[in-house]
């Protein structure tokens, strides 16, 4: 098995995470946190593609099989542990009426689509945040064998059509809905349902691996330590000020700058605001927990019947929900991931089999 290892992106997961967390507990007034996502949607694009683009070019082809068995056993454990919490919760809660509204949002969830769960608005208590994990099972449906048949002056010509695309046809659905089909449901759900795919965020991460890869001059250009201050800068004020309307635009805006990060933070040694450490690594190994369970420890925190600050409830639930995540990661996620190190991986990324 070859290896090769991306520093500072368990950092970076774990950033992720943590805005997501802030906006789930404090709200959108303090940060909007669906840009956490986009960054998760731009490491995992860039990140898979460039493992595939590796292990076309080292074996001459792409194991489809493997990478499938690879995408199930990092992602089915938590995901259907999640769905299982979800759907005890929802059959013993106090609010409960009937099954017909879990009946109407299990199969969207059974099948990896609760990203149109979402946009119906009939998601499941705790499973909604799963809508981001299903964006990304549809999109690695196919990605391998896109990946595999396509050369990659072809494939990154691909990938700007793809981000071009999920981008733009938002804004073309809703300007003719609204001025010549009276707005209509179904075409409203439906430019919603596209930009909640994520697809843009991914192919754009899979964009910068594809430039990296063909080794251009622009290379010097993207691995550039004034360009990743600047777009780290750039972020911070927009993301904080929240000046830009919450749109497809925006997040492709967002994906640009994240896509130049994680470039730099993977393959620019020389990269300022370093996150390699022992404990942003630990934090990003288990992101993934840290993700799906902080809504469940934040309740528990807030249904205490203590007297504590809002503040001190969000250290309280930062800290509930890496417990849950350390024992989740060491007795349900390793074992798999064991397994997927073992049999199943063919270009392993980080100094541990058990990161990605």
């Amino acid at each position: 098995m070859s290896k090769i290892y991306f520093p500072n992106l368990n950092g970076l997961r774990f950033f992720a995470a943590l805005s997501v967390m802030i906006y789930h507990f404090y709200g959108i007034e303090v940060l909007y946190g669906h840009y956490g996502v986009i960054l998760f949607f731009v490491l995992s694009g860039f990140l898979i593609t460039y493992l595939l683009l590796e292990e076309k070019e080292r074996k001459g082809k792409i194991e489809i099989r493997k990478f499938y068995v690879r995408r199930i056993l990092r992602i089915w454990p938590l995901y259907f542990i999640i769905l299982l919490i979800a759907t005890f919760v929802y059959f013993t809660s106090s609010e409960y009426i009937s099954s017909e509204s879990y009946l109407q949002a299990i199969p969207y969830y059974l099948f990896f689509a609760p990203n149109i769960a979402f946009v119906l608005h009939i998601g499941l208590n705790y499973a909604g945040i799963l809508w981001s994990v299903g964006s990304e099972e549809q999109f690695y449906l196919i990605w391998p064998w896109i990946t595999r048949k396509i050369q990659k002056k072809k494939f990154l010509f691909l990938l700007i059509l793809i981000i071009l695309c999920w981008t733009v046809v938002p804004y073309f659905i809703d300007y003719v809905n609204h001025n010549y089909l009276s707005n209509q449901n179904s075409l409203s759900l439906l430019s919603k349902l596209i930009s909640r795919t994520g697809f843009a965020a991914m192919a754009t991460g899979a964009t910068i691996a594809c430039i990296l890869k063909m080794k251009p001059k622009i290379i010097d250009l993207i691995l550039n330590n004034y360009i990743h201050v600047a777009a780290t800068l750039a972020i911070i004020v927009i993301w904080i000020s929240d000046i830009l309307p919450h749109s497809p635009a925006t997040d492709e805006i967002f994906s640009i700058l994240f896509a130049i990060i994680v470039a730099n933070y993977a393959l620019n040694p020389n990269v300022f605001f370093k996150l390699e450490n022992k404990v942003l690594n630990y934090l990003g190994k288990i992101s993934f927990g840290l993700y799906v369970f902080h809504l469940i420890s934040f309740d528990i925190i807030k249904n205490l019947d203590i007297e504590i600050s809002i503040f001190m409830g969000f250290i309280l639930g930062i800290v509930l929900t890496i417990v849950i995540s350390t024992v989740s990661y060491y007795a349900i996620e390793v074992p798999f991931l064991r397994l997927k190190s073992k049999k199943y991986t063919t270009i392993s990324s980080g100094n541990s089999s058990y990161k990605n």
